[in-house]
């Protein structure tokens, strides 16, 4: 199979990317390019929260231990009641925690074969780790079908992960309806890519 340039586009955030490939390889290399849609501003503000104030965020989590109860109680917390800090530290916390990547109502994730994703004595690597990742990333935060729109070209291929049918915005905090179920399809019908 031949290799091709790769542009991947996503519109909600955790599975939303944008990557144009390398063409010998056809993944996304040097001059790769990706934008993912950071719908409900989360994952910025994380990142806003470790350039300016990684010592108050790591506050948060001395003496932190994972456990049920913390996630639970972090769950129940309303973000817009909290600092920048705190709202950054809740969102790490349960992002780390949970059973996939759920963000308005994440399940606490376990294992009976392996330990926590969250190492309480590792944050600041995990956290490097992800900026490396992230980058060369473009961060937006858009409606979901104006960053479909905006970023829709030939040689892109446009991956969407919606909330589950029947649950609401589940996951992601947004609103979407059945309409937006719709919509999606008839963009992807048009797509370029």
């Amino acid at each position: 199979m031949a290799q091709i340039p790769l542009e991947q586009l996503g519109a909600f955030f955790g599975t939303t990317c944008l990557m144009k490939g390398d063409r010998r390889t056809g993944m996304a290399g040097a001059d790769g390019v990706e934008v993912i849609n950071d719908a409900n501003g989360e994952l910025v503000n994380l990142y806003r929260v470790v350039k300016h104030r990684l010592e108050g965020f790591l506050r948060r989590f001395k003496w932190a231990l994972v456990s049920r109860q913390d996630f639970l109680d972090l769950k129940q917390t309303p973000p817009e009641t909290l600092t920048d800090i705190q709202r950054a530290a809740r969102f790490f916390y349960l992002q780390k925690n949970a059973f996939g990547g759920r963000s308005d109502n994440p399940s606490f994730g376990t294992s009976a074969v392996c330990r926590p994703r969250l190492n309480l004595l590792r944050i600041e690597e995990d956290l490097s780790e992800a900026h490396l990742r992230l980058s060369r990333t473009l961060i937006e935060q858009l409606p979901w079908e104006d960053c479909f729109r905006r970023y829709d070209r030939d040689e892109t291929l446009i991956y969407l992960d919606p909330p589950y049918w029947g649950g609401g915005a589940a996951g992601y905090g947004i609103e979407f309806g059945f309409d937006q179920y719709a919509l999606m399809g008839r963009l992807a019908h048009e797509a370029k890519g």
